[in-house]
């Protein structure tokens, strides 16, 4: 990969060790810009310069990826479900029609339906409510017990 033009009208090819030319602008590790360190064990080192990044960028650029996107909107659609199911589906969940038993996808029935001719699709809509409500409960016990033992972990003895 061509890196530049150099003085002379030549072209620099990237490589990992220096050009002879720039050797002398070097610190004694060969890294451009290194600053002499003390290190522990009083031995002397250099230390790498650090790499810049510019405010903001990072959090910009976190919510562009598409699978970011893809998952809080398959979150969203979760959530709505859970809400409000009706807006989603009109069928009972409940209520089978047993000559369409194992109906397979399809415009009637976006998921198609079981033994007992219940539409799937509507059961996993109205399903969506009681599975994050178990998540919620769940979680908010796990917070409890973790919470619970890492206060009386961090307490102080006060028999010994």
């Amino acid at each position: 990969m061509i890196r530049g033009s150099l003085p002379d009208g030549g072209w620099a090819r990237a490589t990992s060790s220096p050009s002879p030319r720039r050797k002398k602008d070097l610190g004694a590790s060969g890294a451009a810009g290194a600053e002499p360190t003390r290190v522990p064990g009083g031995r002397s080192g250099t230390r790498e310069p650090r790499l810049r990044r510019r405010a903001g960028s990072g959090a910009v650029t976190a919510f562009l990826r598409p699978g970011l996107i893809l998952s809080v909107l398959v979150i969203l659609v979760v959530i709505g479900w859970a809400l409000v199911p009706t807006w989603f589906t009109s069928v009972d969940p409940i209520t089978g029609v047993p000559a369409e038993k194992f109906t397979s996808p399809g415009a009637a029935h976006r998921f198609g339906t079981d033994v007992t001719g219940r539409d799937l699709y509507a059961r996993t809509v109205h399903g969506a409510g009681l599975s994050l409500q178990a998540t919620v409960i769940a979680v908010a016990i796990a917070m409890f017990v973790g919470t619970t033992i890492g206060r009386l972990s961090s307490a102080p003895p006060r028999h010994l």
